[in-house]
C-alpha cells in the first residue's frame, strides 16, 4: 500500500478524486444555504411574431368574420376578416367594396397576416 501512495500517478488520481469530492461537498453546501428564487415573478412571456404572406386561390365559403379559400392543390385556408380588411374588386372604387361582394368560386389573391394562431386577411383581391 505505502508503495503505491508513493507513485506519482496514484499520487495524482488521488488528489483528482480528493478534488472532486471536495468540489462537490462545497458547493452542496452553498447550494443548500442560498435563499429559493421564484421564477414566476421573473417570468416573461415572448412576443409573438407576425408574419405576412400571400395565398392565391378560389373562395370556397365567405361569411361577415371568415373567407375560406382553396389553392391549386386542394388545400383549403382560412382567414378572419375583419373591418381593416381591404376588399379589392375591379369596378368597385378604392374600398368601397364587402364580403357581401365576393361571390363563391371567385378567383382571389388573399394577403394575410399570421401570428401563430390567427390569420387575417389583410387584402383580399379580386383576379
Amino acid at each position: 500500500m505505502i508503495t503505491n501512495i508513493s507513485a506519482p500517478f496514484a499520487i495524482n488520481i488521488f488528489a483528482l478524486i480528493a478534488f472532486f469530492a471536495l468540489s462537490g461537498f462545497i458547493t452542496s453546501r452553498i447550494l443548500a444555504a442560498a435563499p429559493e428564487i421564484s421564477m414566476s415573478s421573473h417570468a416573461v412571456e415572448a412576443a409573438r411574431a407576425v408574419t405576412q404572406a400571400d395565398y392565391a386561390g378560389i373562395i370556397a365559403w365567405v361569411t361577415a368574420k371568415e373567407i375560406k379559400i382553396t389553392d391549386n392543390f386542394g388545400v383549403a385556408r382560412a382567414f378572419d376578416i375583419n373591418d381593416k380588411t381591404h376588399i379589392l374588386i375591379k369596378g368597385f372604387p378604392a374600398d368601397a367594396a364587402t364580403y357581401k361582394d365576393l361571390r363563391v368560386f371567385d378567383h382571389v389573391r388573399v394577403t394575410a397576416l399570421s401570428d401563430g394562431n390567427n390569420n387575417r386577411a389583410e387584402t383580399i383581391l379580386v383576379q
